[in-house]
């Protein structure tokens, strides 16, 4: 009868001593679990650094070889010269165009900025805004108004004045305006900037072909040019097509980035706009006349892009003008306006690289080109009207992040975090026993 009663007892025994045991290994237990944590921790941390101090090490290697050309560069180049402008009355109306006695007024603006450097800049101006610049010591900043001769066939009269490329490509140098395609060799490792330029030039404004033809005009152009921040004369824009002396403004962005970190953006700007008044007058209220906008134009955009799937370059021109009637409608109409502009875009293609010229041989109120756009109004009554003619010019370049750096970044993140899971659910399921 003793040995059917011990059985249980010893059993019980037996299971407090397990339980005595499992109680005291429970913090051995804990501390191997933390301790491995710990060490998928430090292994997921290590990892990450070891890929960001690889990427700072490359940044350091190609700071020493800043001198030599780049693998890896993208850059963008806008430049457009709207010269030769007037306003006119459109043939065959009955009514006449009388633009206003006080004149007409130009503002401009240029502005620049790199976000890897830190830097941003912009300059404000009337006929002459201050050229922006940032860069991160190389290179230096070009002459203000940084000015060359455009090829034989590519303005009229022959040479005129363009502003021009800092970096030139292709068989962009020295020349403004080539059909050059850029190349990995027209860019030097350690060259980062931003640029932005505009001013008002006389017309016509002709350099002689050769080598001296890189002179830089002053800021504000000679002649009967007022001061900044003056009227101008109405006679300067309400003259006869091809008239002399009539309003020209050129405008240039610019933005090169070589061996930079990923995520970094860069762009060039450079805007225009003219605002000023005319009448349209006649002693029979059934009267019309349409309104012209003549001019001539030289552009050229440059885009390029060693890595295109991965680092954008785009270059733009626009042109615009719009009328409004004296209760301050678009006199071409629409909710939305249907003012005649035109937007030129290029961006960097598979191939990484493209250039786009543009110009005129004569004056017109058609913008050439894809999509080209008539500058002209619709039959205008008698009444007193308000106009704006406006430019813009940008060049904006962009690095995404390195999907392989970001992704291994992420693992290693993600693997620390998973063996700080694991130990947290067996808590939680250890407590859940206890209770």
């Amino acid at each position: 009868m003793s040995s059917t009663t011990s059985t249980p007892q010893i059993q019980v025994e037996v299971q407090v001593q397990a339980n005595a045991r499992a109680h005291a290994q429970a913090p051995v237990r804990a501390a191997q679990e933390q301790t491995r944590t710990r060490a998928s921790l430090r292994i997921g941390l290590a990892m990450a650094a070891v890929l960001i101090e690889t990427t700072l090490l490359g940044v350091v290697v190609d700071d020493v070889r800043a001198d030599e050309p780049t693998p890896f560069a993208t850059y963008a180049f806008a430049q457009q010269k709207v010269y030769g402008m007037t306003l006119t009355a459109v043939p065959g109306g009955n009514a006449t165009l009388v633009g206003d006695a006080l004149g007409f007024a130009v503002k401009m603006s240029t502005s620049a900025s790199v976000d890897s450097l830190p830097g941003i800049g912009a300059q404000i101006g009337g006929l002459d805004a201050v050229q922006t610049f940032i860069s991160s010591g190389l290179p230096l900043p070009p002459p203000e108004n940084y000015t060359n001769n455009t090829p034989v066939g590519f303005s009229l009269p022959v040479g005129e004045r363009v502003l021009q490329q800092l970096n030139p490509t292709g068989q962009g140098g020295p020349m403004g305006i080539t059909n050059g395609i850029p190349v990995a060799a027209d860019f030097i490792s350690g060259h980062n900037f931003g640029r932005g330029d505009a001013y008002v030039a006389p017309n016509p404004d002709v350099l002689p072909l050769g080598p001296g033809s890189g002179t830089i005009p002053p800021n504000v152009p000679l002649g009967s040019w007022p001061p900044l921040g003056s009227q101008i004369d109405r006679t300067h824009l309400f003259a006869p097509i091809g008239s002399a002396d009539t309003l020209s403004i050129d405008a240039v962005a610019e933005t090169l980035l070589t061996d930079f970190q990923p995520g970094v953006i860069s762009n060039g700007l450079a805007d225009w706009v003219v605002t000023g008044r005319f009448a349209v007058t006649s002693p029979d209220p059934q009267a019309r006349v349409g309104v012209s906008f003549d001019f001539n134009v030289i552009e050229r955009m440059v885009v390029f892009s060693s890595e295109p799937l991965t680092n954008i370059a785009v270059a733009t021109n626009t042109l615009a003008f719009d009328v409004l009637d004296s209760l301050g409608g678009s006199v071409f109409g629409g909710l939305l306006g249907s003012n005649p502009s035109v937007v030129r875009l290029l961006a960097s293609p598979a191939s990484g690289a493209e250039t786009y010229n543009n110009h005129t041989s004569v004056p017109t109120h058609i913008y050439p080109g894809p999509g080209a756009t008539s500058f002209q109004t619709v039959p205008l009554g008698p009444g007193d009207y308000s106009f704006t003619l406006k430019g813009e010019s940008t060049a904006y370049v962009s690095a995404l992040p390195e999907p392989g750096m970001t992704t291994a970044v992420a693992l290693a993140a993600a693997g620390g975090g998973a063996a700080w899971m694991r130990q947290r659910r067996r808590r939680l399921h250890a407590a859940g026993s206890r209770r």
